[in-house]
């Protein structure tokens, strides 16, 4: 079977594990074969196609510029992959190819969150450049991205709330920790969080996370955390018995230097 990556990377390796390094050199057919492999039931209207890939042919040159892409696709992969639907269609055999972003969201939809997230290792298709495509082309890419990126932090979120509600808190702050990684700037999902590790006792693991989030809150937008993460963390500490870290060890987490106080003019 043909393997087609593009969570993460980018990918294509024939039914010997070989690269497929003709179609990985040329980003509009690379684009043109994600579009197939992604359109509902791998089903795809030409019409589409030529507005998103050929935007600046006429009719004629745009279907000659497509049906040129197609056979260079049939050829590098084989005839088994991509077939037409009558004269308007085109259609993806996904018994012969499979595509980790199609896999990805057929777990996520049959509820396999596990399997999903073993697929979702980062955005669509990074780094892909396509030149002289329709703006349509880029707003679909960046919906696409958006729509899966979401899809996996939804997936995450869904395995903390199933094992934190069966008790099974080292999970809850596995999965916990994925979600942070696909959303670091989402204080709800820290504070969901800096909850599981005190939880579970890690009062200490909690404080050292959220000093390190407002850190790098500071470093990056000069702000503090907002008011309700701040009092979660002031309650942590307080059940601990932990004391707020000194201004130098802010420093030191922060990368900015304390703040010294003016002496007397002299």
């Amino acid at each position: 079977m043909i393997v087609f990556r593009t969570l993460g990377t980018i990918g294509l390796r024939d039914n010997q594990g070989r690269d497929v390094r003709t179609v990985l050199a040329q980003p509009k057919r690379l684009a043109l074969l994600a579009m197939l492999a992604m359109s509902p039931h791998a089903r795809c209207h030409r019409d589409p196609l030529l507005g998103y890939f050929w935007p600046n042919h006429d009719p004629d040159r745009a279907h000659a510029a497509l049906r040129q892409g197609l056979r260079f696709l049939r050829r590098e992969l084989g005839k088994d992959v991509i077939f037409n639907v009558g004269n308007r269609g085109v259609w993806i055999d996904t018994r012969a190819m499979a595509c980790d972003a199609c896999e990805f969201e057929r777990a996520c939809d049959e509820d396999r969150l596990e399997d999903a997230l073993d697929f979702y290792l980062g955005d669509l298709l990074p780094g892909l450049f396509v030149g002289d495509v329709s703006p349509e082309f880029d707003n679909w890419l960046e919906a696409e991205r958006v729509r899966l990126h979401q899809r996996a932090l939804t997936a995450a979120m869904g395995l903390v709330a199933w094992n934190r509600a069966r008790g099974q808190a080292a999970l809850a702050v596995q999965w916990s920790r994925r979600a942070m990684s696909l959303a670091p700037e989402d204080e709800r999902i820290l504070r969901t969080f800096l909850e599981l590790l005190a939880d579970e006792g890690d009062c200490v693991g909690a404080i050292r996370a959220y000093e390190n989030f407002a850190a790098a809150l500071k470093r990056e937008l000069g702000i503090p955390p907002s008011a309700l993460t701040q009092r979660l963390a002031a309650t942590i500490r307080a059940s601990a018995g932990i004391q707020r870290p000194t201004s130098e060890e802010r420093w030191r987490s922060s990368g900015s230097p304390p703040a010294l106080a003016e002496g007397p003019s002299t």
